[in-house]
C-alpha cells in the first residue's frame, strides 16, 4: 500500500491537480482490523480520480473558496468567494473537467492494477479483488453526490 500512496501523491503533483495539499499531506497507510492495510486521505480526493470527477449538481462553495485561496486564483479583483461562486456555477451546471473527460485525473485504476501485478496489493475488500475499481468508486461517488445535492 505504500507504493499506492506514493503513486497517488505523485499523480496529484504530476497532473497539476494539487490544491491545498491536504490530500497529499494527510496520505497515510493504516493497518486494518483484518490485518491488511488501507490508504487514508483527507479532502475531496474522490473528485479528482480519473473517470469520476464531480458530476453536475450541488456545490460546496465554502470548500471551493478554500480551493481558490489555496490555488491563488484571481479574477479581475474579485474576492475568493466571488471566484468560487463563478467556478461553482459552471460545476453545478456541467460538472468538473475530469467528469467531462476534458482533463485527466488520478489514474487510480491503473495504479491499483499495477500494484496488484507487482504484489504491492494482494486483494481489495473482503471479497478479493474488485474487477473494476473505478466502477465501484463511481457507485460510491453517486451516493456522495446525492448527499451533497
Amino acid at each position: 500500500m505504500e507504493e499506492v500512496k506514493t503513486d497517488v501523491v505523485s499523480s496529484i503533483n504530476a497532473l497539476g491537480i494539487r490544491a491545498s495539499g491536504l490530500s497529499s499531506s494527510t496520505a497515510e497507510v493504516r493497518k486494518t482490523k483484518e490485518g491488511g492495510a488501507a490508504l487514508f486521505l483527507e479532502g475531496y480526493i474522490v473528485f479528482v480520480i480519473d473517470g469520476i470527477g464531480r458530476r453536475p449538481g450541488g456545490v460546496n462553495y465554502s470548500a471551493l473558496e478554500d480551493w481558490v485561496q489555496s490555488k491563488g486564483l484571481s479574477l479581475g479583483g474579485k474576492t475568493a468567494l466571488q471566484v468560487a461562486f463563478a467556478i461553482g456555477t459552471v460545476i453545478r451546471a456541467e460538472g468538473t473537467k475530469i467528469f467531462k473527460k476534458e482533463k485527466k485525473g488520478i489514474p487510480l485504476q491503473k495504479i491499483i492494477k499495477e500494484n496488484l501485478k507487482s504484489g504491492g496489493i494482494r486483494r481489495i475488500g473482503n471479497k478479493g479483488v474488485v474487477p473494476d475499481f473505478v466502477e465501484e468508486l463511481n457507485k460510491l461517488v453517486l451516493t456522495v453526490n446525492r448527499n451533497l445535492n
